[in-house]
């Protein structure tokens, strides 16, 4: 496959990529340059490339909750766009939610922040999903996410484009879902990048520990 012929998406879901790196893997730094470069590798894409940000045959979007008053993550983003290329889609922490933690659960602001339960809600399936609606027929589609939700929309525009599509995520983590996809897809339609085998190339260094960084204060309400 020529990788530079192929028009292809790579479909983020910061908030999920956040909340598995703080569960599994406290106090150490993903290196998404790396992460991207794994992609690249797997997939046969090429890598993000802040002065093609613009070109849509090669997509690299990744969507999250953001304030604005959120400095790490602004400095986050702005290394997001400026230096690795990725588009990045902001939600307010209030709208990225896929329901209300407050009506449905019973709990308070308060209260459900920083709680596991609740930060699992923090979700963008259906924005995700209508990209790939949007793209199906045309582009190899690289999910990074833990979603069962989207399983559905990855099959229907694998077989669309009659080629394959990617699911990358940490196995551990991976709703188990995902495994009877992954095994009994057709012809290989949905291919999965198990994160957790490359735990040592993706995470190099350590979290500062004198500064806060980004991932200290995701905005989850």
């Amino acid at each position: 496959m020529n990788a530079d012929k192929t028009r292809f998406a790579v479909l983020m879901d910061a908030g999920a990529v956040f909340f598995a790196v703080r569960d599994l893997y406290e106090g150490l730094q993903l290196e998404y340059p790396k992460l991207a470069d794994l992609l690249c590798q797997r997939a046969l894409i090429h890598p993000p490339d802040p002065r093609r940000r613009n070109d849509e045959s090669a997509v690299w979007a990744m969507w999250t909750s953001f304030h604005p008053q959120n400095t790490g993550q602004a400095k986050f983003i702005d290394y997001a766009e400026q230096s690795l290329g990725w588009i990045v889609r902001r939600f307010p922490p209030s709208e990225s939610y896929i329901l209300d933690p407050q009506g449905v659960l019973s709990v308070t602001a308060a209260e459900g922040r920083g709680n596991r339960m609740t930060n699992r809600l923090v979700r963008f399936d259906a924005s995700i999903a209508y990209t790939i609606g949007r793209i199906a027929a045309t582009h190899q589609i690289i999910l990074v996410t833990d979603s069962f939700t989207l399983a559905e929309p990855l099959i229907r525009a694998a077989r669309l484009r009659k080629g394959s599509n990617t699911i990358a995520f940490f196995g551990r983590l991976l709703d188990p879902r995902w495994q009877p996809v992954i095994r009994n897809a057709p012809h290989a339609m949905v291919k999965f990048v198990d994160f957790d085998e490359f735990d040592g190339i993706l995470f190099g260094t350590k979290k500062p520990t004198m500064k806060q960084t980004w991932e200290e204060d995701f905005p989850v309400g």
